[in-house]
């Protein structure tokens, strides 16, 4: 939405959108500067996981990259939110029908920064 006006989604790039994937439920934090969503793929009975990008100074967006075994595993994990301090990161995961809130650090994000990429954000 800008100045109110809705305006039709378009697709992003394949650093973010993949074929034989479903990317869902994303979080982009408030400065834009990267963006959390689930990804899952829609051939196997596989679990969703969470994945970020960084926004690079081009304006496009770093290849998403797999957060990994401490936030990932035998479960679908959706809809990533930081908290507005940007401490926490919470998100879902789900199992059998059951879900549960998740929370870690926030700083675990700097962890999959592009290198070079400038910490901006806090």
């Amino acid at each position: 939405c800008v100045n109110g006006i809705y305006y039709e989604p378009e697709k992003l790039s394949d650093a973010i959108n993949t074929d034989g994937m479903v990317e869902t439920t994303p979080y982009i934090s408030p400065e834009e500067t990267y963006m959390i969503f689930s990804r899952m793929e829609v051939t196997k009975d596989g679990y969703s996981d969470l994945y970020v990008s960084f926004k690079l100074s081009d304006g496009s967006w770093s290849k998403a990259r797999n957060m990994g075994k401490n936030i990932n595993g035998e479960y679908h994990n959706l809809s990533p939110q930081v908290t507005p301090d940007g401490k926490y990161l919470f998100y879902l995961q789900t199992y059998q029908g059951k879900s549960r809130a998740m929370w870690v650090d926030a700083s675990i994000i700097d962890e999959y920064r592009p290198e070079n990429y400038p910490i901006t954000e806090k």
